[in-house]
């Protein structure tokens, strides 16, 4: 009766034990939880850099982060204008970076910091070896900077952004209202109802008497800014042939 009773008060003691154990744990998670999300500050986050290929000289990659989805464009180099995109949904747990493209299957996992992103293994291990540095992604304030400008137009009734450097211009459509074309000297508005479309493949072209824009999908990066967009884009108006890139907002 006696070691009854002592097995009781040990299993008892063992039960709490285990309880507070497990307590203790949860609560740190959640701690570092809400440590690490402090840390990503001023969404849209953004981190970019070049990942190793195995047979092309490297993999350009942009992963954005904003409040409720990511964004990651990959352009393999010396393979044409090709660029993929991929969007979902992200976690962060502790310092684990998990991407979701499909729910509940993880698409790509990063270890975390405020600066930096280095891309993980299958396992949610660190990449290890000659490589390790190369499968790293800086943060990028100049593309937050310019992604916060975008959504500042796009709050503004923007629908897409163009734009192309020497000679400088910008085109900013509303498809329910106008289209504004701008230089460094003059500012041009369109009705764009006046514009017919037509759509020739992947292209998507837009046209009146006195202009013309082609929209084609593909690796365009601001050779001023080096901002990434995801659409090529060339301008026909009076007799000037214009090329740059562009984005739907």
């Amino acid at each position: 009766m006696k070691n009854k009773a002592v097995n009781i008060t040990i299993l008892v003691l063992l039960t709490l034990f285990i309880l507070f154990r497990v307590n203790t744990a949860l609560n740190q998670m959640n701690s570092e939880d809400q440590q690490v999300s402090q840390s990503i500050e001023d969404l849209p986050a953004v981190y970019s850099g070049v990942m190793p290929c195995a047979d092309c000289p490297g993999i350009e990659s942009t992963v954005v982060l904003n409040e409720d989805s990511f964004e990651e464009l990959n352009h393999y180099q010396d393979r044409g204008d090709n660029l993929y995109r991929v969007e979902g949904t992200w976690t962060l747990t502790g310092d684990t970076l998990k991407l979701y493209r499909i729910e509940g299957e993880i698409h790509k996992a990063f270890m975390f910091s405020r600066d930096q992103i280095k891309l993980l293994d299958r396992e949610l291990q660190p990449i290890t070896g000659e490589l390790e540095k190369n499968y790293t992604l800086d943060r990028s304030p100049e593309q937050e900077s310019i992604r916060s400008s975008h959504s500042e137009l796009r709050e503004e009734g923007i629908d897409f952004l163009a734009s192309g450097n020497e000679p400088f211009w910008t085109i900013h459509v509303n498809f329910d209202g106008r289209l504004l074309y701008k230089t460094p000297g003059s500012e041009m508005p369109y009705p764009f109802s006046e514009f017919e479309e037509i759509v020739e493949d992947q292209k998507t072209i837009y046209s009146t008497d006195e202009m013309q824009i082609t929209i084609i999908p593909g690796y365009c990066r601001d050779s001023m800014s080096g901002f990434l967009f995801t659409h090529q884009i060339d301008v026909q108006t009076g007799e000037q042939n214009l090329t740059g890139c562009g984005r739907y907002l």
